[in-house]
């Protein structure tokens, strides 16, 4: 196989790098992709031994090149991470074996380089991608079963409750013993288990609602002073200290949907109350930055540590409190405005609830209307 000047010339305008070795395993042929990917430069006239280019540099390269090289193989592939000086690319090896002449025969040896990095790259983001959907949704999964058994659990004990007095006034009626007293206690359990599974029914609907939130310019400053005098009523009649925040600033205009918004700052500050220990101080502080609003509130609370990981779940109840949907539902608001709530155990048992509400990038939605 002679290799002229046309023929190299034409290997040098492959994309794919070449490296042609001669039975002595010296490279007898290259191409300018073949450096570039190899971070290498050789000489036409150097002869340049695979062992000289890569068992120092890289191991891995040169172990897989010897083996083929040795075995005669008439095609091999080979995926491997190849460092170079200032940076590390992905390479597909695919090595060809030729034999010419009956004797002495010649032998040649092909290498063909391919760069793949970049699709190497996006195999892995996809492989990221689909662990990230799959355990999504194994979460989605897991959150539909614990507000199943929740629901489930939250509304037999009235049910059966119903069941178990409706069918005792029945047997009485058909005993004929007609207590009146005894009648009324019965309805009103019933009317109370009846409102109950009402309120279970309405939570659980405000929670799964998922219509698109509308949002408007508002003042926030309004609606968090509106939260404030909420939370100062409600601490009096469950005798907690609530230090509320000084505010400052009149003016804070965001772009929200000002009903539900105004019911997760309620929820947030009623359960936060609920979850205070009686006769302790419930701190509240409240910033206004350039970036977002930022609202925490330090409780002395009863409820365990190993409790704050859940308190955000559906149902979820602590030592001490039923807490219901609520504080999930506060905090699906918040993230449906791009804000976060998180909870965080603090030392001497204090609970911390952290929101923080974004303001710059609802603001572009006005002044991208204004176009």
């Amino acid at each position: 196989m002679k290799f002229d000047r046309h023929t190299i010339e034409l290997i040098d305008r492959l994309r794919e790098g070449v490296l042609v070795l001669d039975e002595r395993k010296n490279v007898i042929v290259r191409n300018r992709a073949a450096e570039t990917m190899l971070g290498l430069r050789i000489h036409p006239r150097d002869k340049i031994n695979i062992e000289n280019l890569f068992r120092a540099r890289n191991p891995g390269m040169y172990r897989f090149l010897f083996q083929a090289f040795q075995s005669c193989d008439n095609h091999r592939d080979y995926e491997i991470l190849y460092h170079k000086k200032s940076r590390s690319v992905r390479l597909l090896v695919s090595t060809y074996a030729h034999w010419e002449g009956n004797s002495p025969r010649e032998y040649y040896f092909f290498i063909i380089l391919r760069d793949i990095t970049e699709v190497w790259r996006l195999v892995q983001r996809e492989k990221h991608l689909l662990a990230q959907l799959r355990k999504n949704y194994i979460d989605q999964m897991e959150n539909l079963r614990q507000i199943a058994q929740s629901v489930a659990h939250e509304i037999r004990n009235p049910i059966v409750s119903i069941g178990g007095y409706a069918n005792l006034m029945i047997r009485k009626l058909g005993e004929g013993d007609m207590d009146v007293a005894d009648f009324s206690n019965f309805l009103n359990i019933i009317r109370s288990d009846t409102e109950r599974l009402h309120r279970i029914v309405d939570q659980v609907e405000k929670y799964s609602d998922s219509t698109e939130i509308s949002l408007k310019k508002e003042n926030i400053v309004v609606l968090f002073r509106q939260m404030i005098e909420f939370g100062e009523k409600l601490s009096l009649e469950r005798r907690v200290v609530f230090e509320a925040p000084r505010i400052h600033q009149d003016e804070y205009p965001v772009y929200v949907d000002r009903l539900r918004l105004k019911l997760g700052l309620y929820n947030l500050v009623r359960h936060s109350i609920l979850l205070a220990r009686r006769g302790s101080r419930l701190r509240a502080r409240l910033n206004f930055t350039p970036f977002e609003a930022d609202f925490m509130l330090d409780i002395q609370t009863d409820m365990r540590k190993e409790e704050v990981p859940f308190l955000f779940n559906p149902f979820y109840s602590t030592a001490n409190q039923e807490l219901s949907f609520d504080l999930a539902l506060a905090q699906r608001i918040v993230m449906q405005h791009g804000g976060v709530i998180r909870a965080v155990w603090k030392p001497e048992e204090i609970l911390r609830l952290h929101m923080s509400l974004p303001k710059e990038k609802r603001l572009d939605r006005e002044r991208t209307g204004a176009h």
